[in-house]
């Protein structure tokens, strides 16, 4: 009798493991969101946080702190995080299948503008002058070697005149140089000027 409510009992907490097992897979499935669920949501949130920002740029460490994302994201003033490292590289925003390598300048140039069509912000050459809600991006390449892509950087004039940046996904965000309409020459971090753009959020 008594083995065979211990049998009986070993089968009923085997049965309960199982279940528990069971409870927390699904759970975890759940929580593995897929890349293209993952795309979708995270457009929604930047366009969202698009149409609410007032610009030109205001330099805020608040608004960036604790959030992953890197000098694209802060160039736009928009403080959306990537945990994935998936979006913020030029022309994944406007094409989620696109390969994230970028092997040329003038590849990095028009994947940038891809994506700033498909905000709706809109972009022209550098001026001496700012029109109302315009702000400057300065977009700098880091020299291909090898095998291996070229590497970019962005950083943005804000309302003062002074150029700031977010060196990195992990970096913090800081200010760069002093109050100019050119950009700071950052050759020492192998980074090289290519192309700076005056930009505006479309009404």
């Amino acid at each position: 009798m008594n083995a065979a409510v211990a049998i009986l009992v070993w089968i009923f907490t085997l049965i309960v493991l199982i279940v528990i097992i069971g409870e927390i897979r699904f759970r975890q499935s759940l929580k593995k969101e897929s890349n293209h669920s993952y795309y979708v949501r995270k457009i929604e949130e930047i366009k969202k946080v698009l149409k609410n920002n007032k610009y030109p740029c205001h330099f805020d460490k608040i608004k960036f702190r604790g959030k992953k994302l890197n000098c694209y994201a802060y160039a736009l003033d928009i403080n959306v995080s990537d945990s994935k490292e998936l979006l913020w590289l030029p022309g994944c925003i406007s094409d989620e299948n696109l390969d994230k390598n970028i092997w040329s300048t003038p590849d990095l140039i028009e994947r940038l503008k891809k994506d700033l069509d498909f905000l709706g912000i809109s972009y022209r050459d550098n001026s001496n002058n700012l029109l109302e809600g315009e702000w400057r991006i300065a977009i700098y390449y880091e020299p291909a070697t090898h095998d291996f892509p070229i590497g970019f950087h962005i950083s943005r004039q804000d309302i003062d005149g002074i150029w700031s940046e977010k060196p990195s996904w992990e970096g913090k965000i800081k200010k760069i140089g002093g109050k100019s309409n050119i950009p700071p020459n950052l050759e020492k971090s192998h980074l090289y000027l290519k192309n700076i753009l005056i930009l505006s959020k479309n009404k």
